[in-house]
């Protein structure tokens, strides 16, 4: 069978299992991209997307796998190159056969042995910035002697821009 009609009926298949789905993306006719986030937990720290790349040989030779994306930003280099080796030897077993659904499902399956636990650089977690209408209320519901030095100041430079001046 020619390796072009392989690959039309492959991309059908795809776009058929995965419709609906957001965690897939058909990037060009080429090039897929699965997101596997762990428990459906998009913090997850173990997250991260998956990119397969068709060569011109695909099926008869195993697939470009790419995890150098911003989405994975948060694992270190080790952890990309174990998961790249590991769907790659999953890959060498399929050559000849449509693969990048069962690549997509072995990294689903087995995304807890694929990034190890110690290796996910720290996320920041940004600080809740409370809004004005929030700091109000607290200031409402503290008692006098509860409340910041200062809550009750005049705004200095609000008031003198009230005041009116000279125009020339």
């Amino acid at each position: 069978m020619d390796l072009e009609i392989q690959k039309s009926d492959e991309r059908e298949v795809l776009s058929s299992i995965y419709s609906g789905d957001d965690h897939f993306q058909m990037v060009d006719e080429n090039s897929f991209q699965y997101r596997v986030e762990p428990n459906g937990d998009p913090r997850n720290p173990k997250r991260f997307m998956l990119q397969i790349r068709w060569p011109d040989t695909y099926p008869e030779s195993v697939p470009e796998v790419n995890l150098d994306i911003f989405y994975n930003s948060h694992l270190h280099n080790s952890d990309k190159e174990e998961v790249k080796r590991r769907v790659l030897e999953e890959a060498a077993a399929w050559v000849g056969c449509a693969m990048t659904y069962t690549l997509f499902e072995f990294a689903k399956e087995n995304w807890d042995s694929l990034i190890s636990e110690t290796s996910v650089v720290e996320t920041r977690v940004e600080e809740k910035r409370v809004t004005g209408a929030e700091k109000r209320e607290l200031l409402a519901a503290a008692d006098d002697d509860d409340k910041p030095r200062g809550w009750n100041w005049v705004d200095v430079v609000k008031h003198l821009f009230q005041v009116p001046g000279e125009v020339k």
